[in-house]
């Protein structure tokens, strides 16, 4: 069997993690098209937990310069993935991590991307409505996810929190 060959169309050039459970889970990447820091975070994903509805928002340069500053005080920075041990949890560290939270939680300007790992290849994108917006700001501060049934993941998310 032939399958059609997809060029790589990542959406980070490189991926910051904080969390990890078979992929980033939260943390900041360098978005591919604009050359931003962004902050992202998974707020759904399928039925198997393989495929992510991933929240991303902009975020200020210094913020993300700041914990990349403080985590290689600790370790090399590995590109174009960065999961940092458990020897990163110093209170500096947190500190840039919380100043990152707190900075994304200012924001209901979400943008909405599926996909599996957003360094090899990302699928649809969705911006999101001030009322959603506020919705998905509510599951990043909450750490919540919630599993999406459907043969249309990102669709079906939108109209999973539309009826919250």
């Amino acid at each position: 069997m032939n399958l059609p060959i997809r060029e790589a169309n990542p959406y980070f050039h490189w991926v910051l993690a904080k969390t990890y459970y078979d992929g980033a889970m939260t943390g900041i990447g360098l978005h591919a098209p604009q050359g931003v820091v962004k902050f992202f975070c998974v707020v759904g994903w399928d039925e198997q937990h393989w495929q992510g509805i991933f929240t991303v928002t902009k975020l200020r340069t210094a913020i993300g310069d700041r914990l990349i500053h403080e985590l290689q005080k600790l370790e090399p920075r590995q590109l174009p993935f960065w999961c940092p041990g458990p020897q990163s949890s110093t209170p500096d560290v947190e500190s840039a991590w919380n100043a990152i939270h707190r900075a994304a939680m200012q924001t209901t300007a979400w943008q909405l991307v599926e996909g599996h790992d957003l360094l090899v290849d990302s699928g649809e994108t969705a911006t999101v409505s001030a009322t959603e917006g506020q919705a998905i700001t509510d599951l990043v501060r909450s750490e919540s996810l919630l599993v999406v049934t459907g043969s249309e993941l990102l669709k079906d998310f939108l109209r999973q929190i539309r009826g919250m």
